[in-house]
């Protein structure tokens, strides 16, 4: 349970801050796995995981296999930019399989949970694009001039 002097304290360095700014100096940075850093996930990452048809992708949250939180693990820790040259230069099985061969397995046998939160958790603030019902959309018009 925190002091008194303590609650102050944090009342005087909370003063002026946003809401998010206050939240984000309490809730801890860095999510990890096994000791491993994961990064922030991109829309790159979404398209990568799309593509290989990743229960992330396809919203198939239960029974993940091995593979499946090693692919996501690998993901999730280095930019969708480098996944991309992985790709492109036919690196990417070599580079999963190297990067895996350091990890213990249980480090990472019950991190699905994690990884799940760390994707999602990275799309609190997506709406959806569809307008209110009952609205329809303005039609498109050429520009004076065009």
């Amino acid at each position: 349970m925190a002091s008194l002097e303590q609650l102050q304290e944090a009342i005087e360095t909370t003063e002026g801050k946003t809401p998010r700014e206050i939240l984000e100096a309490f809730i801890p940075k860095g999510k990890k796995v096994g000791g491993i850093p994961l990064v922030d996930i991109t829309f790159g990452h979404g398209l990568f995981l799309s593509n290989i048809n990743h229960p992330l992708a396809t919203s198939s949250l239960d029974n993940w296999k091995p593979y499946d939180i090693a692919v996501a693990l690998f993901a999730f820790t280095r930019s969708s930019k480098e996944l991309t040259r992985l790709i492109r230069e036919d690196e990417l099985e070599d580079s999963l399989y190297e990067f895996l061969d350091g990890i213990p397995m249980d480090e990472v046998e019950q991190s699905s949970a994690t990884l799940i939160a760390h994707y999602f958790g990275s799309m609190k603030t997506i709406v959806p694009m569809d307008a209110p019902e009952g609205v329809k959309a303005q039609k498109k018009t050429r520009s004076v001039g065009s």
